[in-house]
């Protein structure tokens, strides 16, 4: 996976945190009680998965909103996804890592968590993170406890996802132009200031993402 956003908070929704959690976009087709219906890359990882939560349903807002899934992380594991590479990459859980838990309960976030998302990133990516893309999995977002109570948000595209969705002929042509977009620009930013982990990043990083300079990956 790509590091797009890294970034440490203070969010009353995330208070107490005190394990690594994964951020979810969901909308009134997740919120169905009988059938719900996951993002795209989440469908079989989630085949399984209770619907959410009383609260969760009830709370979330007509436009969709977000829900932290708590995640057990091993030392190493925690390591691999707060240390990525010259090139921005780092080792994301498995998506299979929430049904290895047994699909813990998930809590309701308000969606000013989305501002911190978008906050965390280069000026350059803003303008093409939708929230469809964290849904369906292609942007994944996790949360980590720091210091004194402020959260680590660290936001990541899943390079396989982003390259199934650009190679794919049965969905939009505006979302694999606005995900194209995004990765051009994820490519050719500067390290961002509210980046911590990556302030001495070197152009390494645009020179391993090459690839998807004019919209193109390896395979195409």
């Amino acid at each position: 996976s790509i590091l797009v956003g890294d970034v440490v908070v203070r969010h009353p929704d995330l208070a107490g945190l005190d394990s690594v959690g994964e951020l979810f976009a969901v909308d009134a087709q997740d919120a169905d009680e009988r059938e719900p219906a996951w993002g795209s890359f989440w469908a079989v990882p989630f085949g399984a998965a209770p619907p959410l939560p009383a609260m969760c349903r009830s709370g979330l807002p007509v436009e969709g909103g977000f829900v932290l899934r708590p995640l057990e992380l091993s030392s190493t594991e925690k390591e691999q996804l707060l240390a990525p590479n010259k090139s921005r990459r780092l080792f994301a859980p498995r998506r299979q890592a929430h049904s290895d838990l047994g699909f813990p309960e998930p809590t309701l976030v308000s969606n000013d968590i989305f501002s911190e998302i978008r906050y965390s990133m280069a000026p350059s990516l803003v303008k093409w993170l939708d929230f469809d893309d964290i849904r369906d999995g292609t942007i994944r977002v996790f949360a980590t406890p720091d210091f004194e109570g402020d959260v680590r948000i660290v936001t990541v595209v899943d390079e396989a996802a982003a390259a199934a969705v650009v190679a794919a002929t049965g969905i939009s042509g505006m979302q694999r132009k606005r995900l194209l977009q995004f990765l051009h620009a994820a490519a050719s930013a500067p390290p961002a200031a509210r980046w911590p982990t990556t302030a001495n990043v070197t152009d390494g990083f645009a020179l391993d993402v090459r690839e998807y300079n004019n919209g193109l990956f390896p395979h195409q």
